[in-house]
Protein backbone atom coordinates (compact mmCIF):
# COMPACT_ATOMS: atom_id res chain seq x y z
CA UNK A 1 0.00 0.00 0.00
CA UNK A 2 1.19 3.59 -0.79
CA UNK A 3 2.32 5.89 1.59
CA UNK A 4 -0.83 8.23 3.11
CA UNK A 5 -0.38 11.35 3.17
CA UNK A 6 -2.28 12.51 6.82
CA UNK A 7 -2.93 16.26 7.10
CA UNK A 8 -4.85 18.34 9.90
CA UNK A 9 -6.75 20.24 9.22
CA UNK A 10 -6.31 22.83 12.45
CA UNK A 11 -4.05 25.69 13.16
CA UNK A 12 -3.57 24.86 17.42
CA UNK A 13 0.10 24.31 18.43
CA UNK A 14 -1.74 22.12 21.07
CA UNK A 15 -3.56 19.68 18.78
CA UNK A 16 -0.18 19.31 16.65
CA UNK A 17 1.42 18.41 19.91
CA UNK A 18 -0.89 16.24 20.62
CA UNK A 19 -1.03 14.63 17.58
CA UNK A 20 3.00 14.01 17.59
CA UNK A 21 2.22 11.78 20.14
CA UNK A 22 1.10 8.92 17.97
CA UNK A 23 4.28 8.57 16.34
CA UNK A 24 2.86 9.09 12.95
CA UNK A 25 3.88 11.96 9.86
CA UNK A 26 1.97 14.62 9.33
CA UNK A 27 1.22 18.24 7.56
CA UNK A 28 -0.65 20.71 9.12
CA UNK A 29 -3.40 22.51 6.35
CA UNK A 30 -5.49 24.98 8.81
CA UNK A 31 -8.99 25.05 7.36
CA UNK A 32 -11.12 28.48 7.08
CA UNK A 33 -13.90 27.44 8.76
CA UNK A 34 -16.69 29.71 10.69
CA UNK A 35 -16.90 28.27 14.19
CA UNK A 36 -20.71 29.15 14.22
CA UNK A 37 -23.47 26.86 16.29
CA UNK A 38 -26.94 26.89 14.27
CA UNK A 39 -30.14 27.21 15.28
CA UNK A 40 -31.38 24.27 16.59
CA UNK A 41 -28.31 22.18 16.90
CA UNK A 42 -27.11 20.44 20.32
CA UNK A 43 -23.63 21.15 21.36
CA UNK A 44 -22.69 17.59 20.46
CA UNK A 45 -23.84 18.22 17.10
CA UNK A 46 -22.25 21.42 16.56
CA UNK A 47 -18.77 19.82 17.33
CA UNK A 48 -19.60 16.56 14.98
CA UNK A 49 -20.35 19.64 12.07
CA UNK A 50 -17.70 21.77 12.49
CA UNK A 51 -15.36 18.71 12.38
CA UNK A 52 -16.78 17.21 9.46
CA UNK A 53 -16.59 20.79 7.75
CA UNK A 54 -13.07 21.62 8.72
CA UNK A 55 -12.30 17.86 7.49
CA UNK A 56 -13.75 18.20 4.09
CA UNK A 57 -12.39 21.68 3.40
CA UNK A 58 -9.27 20.55 3.09
CA UNK A 59 -10.02 17.12 1.64
CA UNK A 60 -11.45 19.66 -1.43
CA UNK A 61 -7.97 21.81 -1.36
CA UNK A 62 -5.94 18.25 -1.01
CA UNK A 63 -7.43 15.06 -2.53
CA UNK A 64 -6.06 12.30 -1.94
CA UNK A 65 -5.10 12.93 1.45
CA UNK A 66 -6.50 11.74 4.35
CA UNK A 67 -7.34 14.48 6.68
CA UNK A 68 -7.98 15.03 10.67
CA UNK A 69 -10.78 17.85 11.22
CA UNK A 70 -11.59 17.96 15.19
CA UNK A 71 -13.67 21.28 16.98
CA UNK A 72 -13.77 20.87 20.85
CA UNK A 73 -16.39 23.38 22.30
CA UNK A 74 -17.39 23.70 26.06
CA UNK A 75 -21.16 23.75 26.80
CA UNK A 76 -23.14 25.06 30.27
CA UNK A 77 -26.24 25.37 31.03
CA UNK A 78 -27.39 24.51 27.33
CA UNK A 79 -25.18 27.62 25.63
CA UNK A 80 -21.96 26.99 23.49
CA UNK A 81 -18.94 28.44 25.03
CA UNK A 82 -16.72 29.46 22.07
CA UNK A 83 -13.07 31.96 22.56
CA UNK A 84 -13.76 34.72 23.88
CA UNK A 85 -13.11 38.26 21.83
CA UNK A 86 -12.05 40.50 24.29
CA UNK A 87 -10.98 40.60 27.74
CA UNK A 88 -14.92 41.08 29.26
CA UNK A 89 -16.06 38.18 27.29
CA UNK A 90 -13.09 35.91 29.04
CA UNK A 91 -14.05 37.44 31.96
CA UNK A 92 -17.81 36.75 31.85
CA UNK A 93 -17.31 33.07 31.16
CA UNK A 94 -14.43 31.96 33.42
CA UNK A 95 -17.36 33.62 36.16
CA UNK A 96 -19.93 31.58 34.65
CA UNK A 97 -17.71 28.25 34.74
CA UNK A 98 -16.64 28.90 38.50
CA UNK A 99 -17.59 26.44 41.24
CA UNK A 100 -19.60 24.14 38.77
CA UNK A 101 -19.94 21.49 36.05
CA UNK A 102 -19.45 21.80 32.21
CA UNK A 103 -19.22 19.80 29.36
CA UNK A 104 -16.93 19.80 26.47
CA UNK A 105 -17.42 18.17 23.33
CA UNK A 106 -15.19 17.06 20.66
CA UNK A 107 -15.52 16.17 17.29
CA UNK A 108 -13.46 13.82 15.41
CA UNK A 109 -13.75 13.37 11.68
CA UNK A 110 -10.92 11.51 9.02
CA UNK A 111 -11.95 11.60 5.82
CA UNK A 112 -9.90 9.49 2.98
CA UNK A 113 -9.99 7.51 0.29
CA UNK A 114 -13.52 8.24 -0.41
CA UNK A 115 -14.20 7.07 3.33
CA UNK A 116 -14.96 9.44 6.26
CA UNK A 117 -15.44 7.98 10.21
CA UNK A 118 -16.91 10.35 13.02
CA UNK A 119 -16.22 10.14 16.92
CA UNK A 120 -17.93 12.28 19.78
CA UNK A 121 -16.10 12.40 22.91
CA UNK A 122 -17.56 13.92 25.64
CA UNK A 123 -16.07 15.08 28.96
CA UNK A 124 -17.21 16.49 32.12
CA UNK A 125 -15.15 19.07 33.88
CA UNK A 126 -16.00 20.38 37.68
CA UNK A 127 -13.92 23.68 38.07
CA UNK A 128 -12.55 25.12 41.51
CA UNK A 129 -13.71 28.24 43.44
CA UNK A 130 -11.18 30.05 41.75
CA UNK A 131 -11.11 34.03 42.53
CA UNK A 132 -11.52 37.01 41.00
CA UNK A 133 -7.94 38.15 41.30
CA UNK A 134 -7.20 34.41 39.73
CA UNK A 135 -9.35 35.40 36.82
CA UNK A 136 -8.23 38.55 36.51
CA UNK A 137 -4.48 36.98 36.52
CA UNK A 138 -5.11 34.70 34.56
CA UNK A 139 -6.64 37.07 31.49
CA UNK A 140 -3.64 39.23 31.72
CA UNK A 141 -1.57 36.15 30.54
CA UNK A 142 -3.45 36.18 27.09
CA UNK A 143 -3.58 32.66 27.38
CA UNK A 144 -7.88 32.40 27.23
CA UNK A 145 -8.35 33.91 24.11
CA UNK A 146 -7.05 31.03 21.93
CA UNK A 147 -9.25 28.54 24.00
CA UNK A 148 -13.18 27.85 24.08
CA UNK A 149 -14.42 28.52 26.95
CA UNK A 150 -11.77 30.72 28.08
CA UNK A 151 -9.55 28.11 29.63
CA UNK A 152 -6.99 25.48 29.22
CA UNK A 153 -7.13 22.39 31.44
CA UNK A 154 -3.62 22.37 31.72
CA UNK A 155 -2.59 25.84 32.22
CA UNK A 156 -0.33 26.66 35.02
CA UNK A 157 -0.34 28.06 37.45
CA UNK A 158 -4.53 28.83 37.08
CA UNK A 159 -5.52 25.08 37.14
CA UNK A 160 -8.94 25.96 36.90
CA UNK A 161 -10.23 22.40 37.05
CA UNK A 162 -10.63 20.72 40.17
CA UNK A 163 -11.52 17.62 38.57
CA UNK A 164 -13.13 16.08 35.27
CA UNK A 165 -14.58 12.94 34.60
CA UNK A 166 -13.51 11.36 30.64
CA UNK A 167 -10.70 12.13 28.49
CA UNK A 168 -8.69 14.67 30.14
CA UNK A 169 -7.11 15.48 26.30
CA UNK A 170 -10.88 15.57 25.04
CA UNK A 171 -10.22 19.29 27.25
CA UNK A 172 -7.26 19.76 25.76
CA UNK A 173 -8.57 19.65 22.31
CA UNK A 174 -7.93 16.37 20.42
CA UNK A 175 -8.67 12.91 22.17
CA UNK A 176 -6.27 10.89 21.24
CA UNK A 177 -8.00 7.34 21.93
CA UNK A 178 -11.38 8.45 19.40
CA UNK A 179 -8.66 9.30 16.93
CA UNK A 180 -6.57 6.21 16.81
CA UNK A 181 -10.18 4.36 16.90
CA UNK A 182 -10.89 6.84 13.98
CA UNK A 183 -7.61 6.08 12.03
CA UNK A 184 -7.67 2.71 12.58
CA UNK A 185 -10.88 2.24 10.57
CA UNK A 186 -8.84 3.89 7.84
CA UNK A 187 -6.39 1.27 8.15
CA UNK A 188 -3.74 3.87 9.62
CA UNK A 189 -2.83 2.49 12.58
CA UNK A 190 -0.49 4.45 14.75
CA UNK A 191 3.06 2.98 15.73
CA UNK A 192 1.90 4.17 19.64
CA UNK A 193 -0.58 3.05 21.68
CA UNK A 194 -2.82 6.02 21.90
CA UNK A 195 -3.79 5.15 25.57
CA UNK A 196 -0.01 4.45 26.71
CA UNK A 197 0.84 7.96 24.82
CA UNK A 198 -2.04 9.47 27.21
CA UNK A 199 -0.68 8.19 29.96
CA UNK A 200 2.93 9.54 29.56
CA UNK A 201 1.52 13.02 28.53
CA UNK A 202 -0.13 13.25 31.69
CA UNK A 203 2.54 12.29 33.43
CA UNK A 204 4.94 14.37 31.82
CA UNK A 205 2.67 17.44 32.79
CA UNK A 206 2.05 16.35 36.42
CA UNK A 207 5.91 16.05 36.93
CA UNK A 208 5.98 19.47 35.26
CA UNK A 209 3.76 20.34 37.91
CA UNK A 210 5.90 18.88 41.08
CA UNK A 211 8.67 20.86 39.87
CA UNK A 212 7.06 24.13 39.29
CA UNK A 213 5.74 23.83 43.17
CA UNK A 214 9.28 22.83 44.28
CA UNK A 215 10.93 25.60 42.68
CA UNK A 216 8.25 28.16 44.17
CA UNK A 217 8.97 26.55 48.09
CA UNK A 218 13.16 27.01 47.40
CA UNK A 219 11.80 30.85 46.59
CA UNK A 220 9.96 31.43 49.29
CA UNK A 221 12.72 29.61 51.77
CA UNK A 222 14.72 31.88 50.37
CA UNK A 223 12.75 35.11 50.84
CA UNK A 224 13.10 33.67 54.44
CA UNK A 225 17.02 34.10 54.80
CA UNK A 226 16.66 37.44 53.47
CA UNK A 227 14.17 38.41 55.57
CA UNK A 228 16.21 37.59 58.96
CA UNK A 229 19.21 39.76 57.23
CA UNK A 230 17.89 42.84 56.04
CA UNK A 231 14.16 43.51 57.07
CA UNK A 232 13.39 45.59 59.76
CA UNK A 233 10.72 43.86 62.59
CA UNK A 234 7.63 45.11 61.51
CA UNK A 235 8.51 44.88 57.81
CA UNK A 236 10.11 41.18 58.88
CA UNK A 237 6.32 40.74 60.38
CA UNK A 238 4.44 41.59 57.16
CA UNK A 239 6.58 39.36 54.76
CA UNK A 240 6.40 36.45 57.07
CA UNK A 241 2.85 36.47 56.49
CA UNK A 242 2.73 36.92 52.94
CA UNK A 243 5.22 33.85 53.04
CA UNK A 244 2.71 31.93 55.34
CA UNK A 245 -0.21 32.62 52.96
CA UNK A 246 1.87 31.55 49.53
CA UNK A 247 3.06 28.60 51.37
CA UNK A 248 -0.75 27.73 52.44
CA UNK A 249 -1.23 28.43 48.15
CA UNK A 250 1.45 26.23 47.35
CA UNK A 251 -0.01 23.37 49.52
CA UNK A 252 -3.46 23.91 48.45
CA UNK A 253 -1.82 23.01 44.49
CA UNK A 254 -0.47 19.87 46.22
CA UNK A 255 -3.99 18.88 46.48
CA UNK A 256 -5.38 19.72 43.38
Amino acid sequence: MSAVTLILASQSPRRRELLALLGLPFEVFPAAVEEAAVDGESPAQTAVRLALEKARTVVAARPGATVIGCDTLVAVDGAVLGKPADAAQARAMLRSLRGRAHSVYSGVAVIGGGRQVVELVETTVTMRDYTDAEIERYIASGAPFDKAGAYGIQCEPFRPAAAWSGCYLNVMGLPLCALARALGALDIVPPVDAAAACQAYRSSLIADRSSLIADRSSLIADRGLLIADCLSPNDESTERRAMGNERRAINNERTR
